[in-house]
């Protein structure tokens, strides 16, 4: 008993720290290969990544992600879920799993956006289950916000916090689930090219920066480059729009662990009117 309880450690001390994963549900090829700059993106994967940018997704629109993580079964991602605009705010529901059979994390948000000037506000809730076969199932509801400035044609400003709340993951210890802030800048001088900065900060690890370089040479297909740091991470990817479809993959390449692939489509609907 006490060799399985140091085994399942372990392997939560792994899957957390090694594959950075608590407290980041980032999800989409597209930010993955920009160094994952998410804050300012505005597509239906904003859902996962800043529910703000749901606000400026016009068309109705269903999602999924799949990326595997240095080859190991275990550290797998997979997501999906589906945003419809509806009168002034856009609504967007979404699931998310990490892991395998050792440990798994699972996450289903409901997130609500609107426009509001030059600022696009969203924010939501989800329900985050942990779960070790030897130890155990733990459940948590947390609230994220965020917001999108568009200073003006060319700047736009992006920030997220993930856990608003501070939720405790075991009630009565001081165990949270992770509390994670992002703060971004996007400079798009003309509109097929876009550079991404950002800093994330867990408020119990050091800040990591990280950006991300966007290229369309033709109106359907996208060069995409970045990096980021804690550790070095480089990305590379490529995204392609064939009619209403928006297919994106990723290579990113962790100086620690070795290879992650992820490969997202994106599927929009007739614009609302």
């Amino acid at each position: 008993m006490v060799q399985k309880l140091l085994l399942s450690v372990c392997i939560v001390f792994l899957a957390l720290r090694a594959a950075g994963q608590a407290g980041d549900y980032s999800l989409g090829a597209r930010s993955a290969a920009l160094g994952t700059t998410s804050s300012t993106l505005t597509d239906q994967f904003s859902l996962f990544n800043n529910p703000a940018g749901l606000a400026q997704a016009n068309s109705p629109g269903v999602f999924a992600s799949y990326e595997n993580r240095y080859r190991i079964e275990d550290f797998q991602v997979m997501g999906a879920g589906a945003s419809i605009p509806f009168g002034k705010f856009t609504t967007g529901v979404g699931f998310y799993r990490f892991g395998g059979k050792l440990y798994t994390e699972q996450l289903v948000s409901l997130k609500v956006a609107n426009k509001i000037g030059f600022v696009s506000l969203g924010g939501g809730v989800s329900y985050v289950q942990y779960n070790i076969p030897t130890i155990g199932t733990r459940g948590v509801l947390v609230v994220d916000l965020g917001g999108i400035a568009a200073i003006n044609k060319h700047w736009h400003l992006g920030a997220h916090i993930y856990n608003l709340t501070q939720s405790k993951l075991v009630p009565g210890t001081g165990e949270r689930v992770p509390t994670v802030m992002k703060l971004g800048v996007s400079y798009r001088p003309i509109t097929a090219f876009m550079v991404n900065m950002e800093v994330s900060k867990d408020i119990n690890y050091k800040p990591i920066a990280r950006a991300g370089m966007e290229y369309f040479i033709i109106p359907q297909l996208a060069l995409r480059t970045g990096f980021s740091t804690g550790p070095f991470i480089s990305c590379f990817g490529l995204g392609f729009k064939p009619g209403k479809f928006q297919i994106d993959y990723a290579f990113r390449n962790d100086a620690r662990l070795g290879e992650l692939h992820q490969m997202s489509v994106i599927y929009a609907f007739a614009p609302k009117k």
